[in-house]
């Protein structure tokens, strides 16, 4: 079904060490057509005075190569099955 009834979301926490740094967001998997959507959403906070924007901007940067690193690898490992 197209209407979210069966859409499988998971949460995500990541943790940096002591850094006043939080890091988590939702992994959503739905039906589409023979195969799955996935989405990711993430959501960073870093707690520093007047630096912490870029600090979380630097992240964000970084998360956003390593997931899609990780699905590329996932689109590969699976067209192999």
């Amino acid at each position: 079904p197209t209407d979210g009834s069966d859409d499988i979301h998971g949460d995500w926490r990541a943790t940096v060490g002591t850094a006043p740094a939080t890091i988590n967001g939702v992994h959503t998997i739905t039906a589409a057509g023979d195969g799955a959507d996935y989405a990711i959403t993430t959501n960073v906070s870093v707690k520093i005075p007047f630096f912490g924007s870029k600090v979380e901007e630097q992240i964000l940067g970084y998360l956003e190569r390593l997931i899609s690193k990780e699905q590329e690898y996932l689109a590969e490992w699976i067209s192999g099955q």
